[in-house]
């Protein structure tokens, strides 16, 4: 039974779910928080935060990296991102229209 136990403790580490790279827009304390939240589910990786500040460009926020608005939808194709998370409404109208048009199908965007 010690065996057995002790087996399936080492395959746990093995087989571990691929975890579901996401954006968060925004890069306020808020987003932070979501971000702190998604990281400690063990189902997420924020792989990125768009931002509209231009010094913040390709400088990271944890382990998720600052990119523009402009490259939303390169990165949604790139990194395979399942889906974008804002909570802040006001942030929206500063994406690109072309930014989430061609991505809307396989991403989900989520308000939380």
């Amino acid at each position: 039974m010690l065996m057995l136990r002790r087996a399936k403790s080492l395959l746990k580490g093995y087989f571990k779910p691929a975890l579901k790279p996401v954006v968060i827009i925004g890069t306020g304390a808020k987003e932070y928080a979501l971000y702190n939240t998604l990281m400690e589910s063990g189902e997420f990786e924020v792989k990125f935060f768009i931002t509209d500040d231009p010094w913040a460009y390709k400088s990271y926020l944890g382990v998720a990296q600052l990119r523009s608005a402009v490259d939303l939808a390169k990165l949604c194709e790139k990194h395979s991102i399942q889906a974008i998370y804002y909570l802040d409404e006001s942030l929206l109208p500063s994406l690109p229209s072309t930014s989430l048009s061609p991505m809307l199908p396989p991403v989900e965007t989520r308000r939380r």
